[in-house]
């Protein structure tokens, strides 16, 4: 039980990590994308 305590904040933080990734990707795709067009 002690190592689920200590994993949970691990796989949320591991998230959180992964979305704001995403997110920076989708805008600089969207960045590119736009520089691409025009």
């Amino acid at each position: 039980s002690h190592s689920v305590r200590i994993y949970q904040p691990l796989e949320v933080a591991s998230e959180v990590v992964v979305h704001r990734i995403t997110q920076v990707g989708r805008i600089r795709a969207g960045y590119y994308t736009v520089i691409l067009i025009v």
